[in-house]
């Protein structure tokens, strides 16, 4: 096919003269629409397998329940979704020869299908494992087999008895069935280990401003959130953070996250404590700046603060007072660096400098080791005890033979000797030599005048020789 026939006609005269003619005639196939299926009847969602055994044909046409579907030879996209349900298949066939077109229809249908359903309300489990707790919505069906996802044995029934005794995450499954056609339903399952939130600081107390470093001890967490309970939070493991005693105590709380939103908290109160710092404070009197022979200070504290403990005195001379307002008394001139420390109970401390200054010249006792009457320099012509801020003060001068031949104790307003010796004895002029003098005196800041001084190692003394030169 198609098949072509030839016709000849030879025609003859009367007089036996011939004439011959010849036509072709062709014969077209007609397509003849043909097909079979693997099953007439399933489970929906049913694929159906079709072999098409038509012949004659160039171009298909298939139609389910008169809606076109596909104009392949052989369709393999038919599938019937609706469950319980007829549905004709018919196939037009045709040709490029211009036949007739033929057809062929054939009934199929799918069978009732379960529909599985459930829910889980407590799909999520934070305590380390889960009690299953099903609520099946299935319906049309007759059995049921559970698939755990945990390599537990299935389960049976309308509502499976399971409990998920490991962290993890499982895929629970449906397969629900009325006897002929089956329908699945899954579900997400989330067993998470216990988080525990745990911390400490290394420090918990202080003073005025305090710097903490939290140790997280939390076990079974990823992430965290601390709230240090002055308006502050932090999402670091282990955060530092700093303190003011302003708002202390200061109540710390750690919220500890796991797996699957999965937390715990912990709150511990009051437990970083700040105190506030002592004011550290005072007045001199009578006055920061006095002049000699005034030589003593006292020292009025006007601290603040609650709990205050001790205090210490630094005066800037070496000397030290641990009395809450002492008197001190310098022994000298100069300026002196008074310092104030004070402590409270919880071991705070505050500092406060001042300066102090007594003017005026220092105390002071020299003498000479020698002097000449006839000097035309008046400072040489007496034997002048040269000092300055005396209290008392005595000079006595002996000849050779032990004999006092000069003595005075006469101070001016200052403290300054005003009287020396001339170098005269018993009315006439002492011999050229050497005598002896000694002093005993005391300043106006009470100490004792202990000798002069000597730069070539001799001890200090209250008695020594002046040369009388004539």
């Amino acid at each position: 096919m198609p098949y072509t026939f030839q016709v000849k006609l030879v025609a003859q005269s009367t007089i036996g003269c011939p004439d011959t003619v010849i036509h072709n005639f062709h014969f077209n196939p007609v397509p003849v629409a043909s097909f079979t299926v693997a099953a007439t009847q399933s489970c929906a969602p049913f694929a159906v397998k079709i072999t098409n055994n038509t012949t004659y044909a160039s171009s298909y046409k298939w139609y389910i329940n008169n809606q076109l579907v596909s104009t392949a030879q052989t369709p393999t996209n038919i599938i019937l979704t609706q469950g319980n349900t007829a549905y004709n298949l018919k196939l037009v066939a045709s040709n490029t020869f211009g036949c007739r077109a033929d057809s062929i229809t054939m009934g199929l249908g799918t069978y009732p299908k379960p529909v599985a359903s459930f829910s889980v309300p407590d799909s999520v489990s934070c305590s380390g494992q889960l009690v299953l707790n099903v609520n099946n919505t299935t319906t049309g069906a007759s059995s049921y087999t559970w698939i755990f996802g945990d390599g537990s044995p299935n389960g049976s029934g309308a509502i499976p008895v399971h409990t998920y005794t490991l962290p993890g995450t499982y895929t629970l499954q449906l397969i629900a069935s009325n006897g002929t056609c089956p329908d699945t339903a899954k579900h997400i399952v989330k067993v998470a280990n216990v988080p525990k939130a745990s911390f400490a600081a290394n420090v918990t107390n202080g003073c005025t401003i305090l710097t903490t470093t939290f140790v997280n001890a939390s076990v079974n967490a990823s992430s965290y959130l601390w709230d240090f309970g002055d308006g502050t939070v932090s999402v670091l493991k282990t955060p530092t953070h700093t303190f003011s005693y302003v708002n202390a105590p200061y109540t710390i709380k750690l919220i500890a996250y796991g797996e699957f939103g999965c937390s715990d908290t912990i709150k511990v109160v009051k437990y970083i404590t700040v105190a506030a710092p002592p004011t550290a404070n005072f007045i001199v009197v009578p006055d920061s700046v006095i002049a000699i022979p005034n030589h003593s200070f006292q020292f009025n504290k006007i601290t603040t603060g609650a709990g205050i403990t001790n205090y210490n005195w630094d005066f800037g001379d070496g000397k030290t007072s641990t009395d809450s307002m002492p008197s001190h008394v310098y022994v000298d001139t100069g300026k002196y660096k008074v310092k104030l420390t004070v402590t409270n109970v919880a071991g705070c401390q505050a500092v406060r400098i001042r300066t102090v200054q007594i003017t005026g010249i220092p105390l002071y006792l020299y003498v000479p080791n020698a002097f000449e009457p006839s000097s035309t320099k008046s400072e040489l012509q007496t034997f002048n005890v040269r000092a300055f801020g005396l209290a008392d003060y005595t000079l006595k001068v002996f000849n050779k033979w032990g004999q006092v031949i000069f003595q005075t104790n006469v101070l001016d307003a200052n403290g300054i000797p005003t009287q020396g010796w001339d170098g005269m004895m018993a009315g006439a002029p002492a011999p050229q030599g050497v005598y002896v003098w000694e002093i005993s005196a005391h300043f106006i800041d009470g100490t004792q005048w202990k000798g002069m001084k000597y730069n070539d190692g001799r001890p200090q003394s209250t008695v020594g020789i002046i040369h009388l030169i004539r």
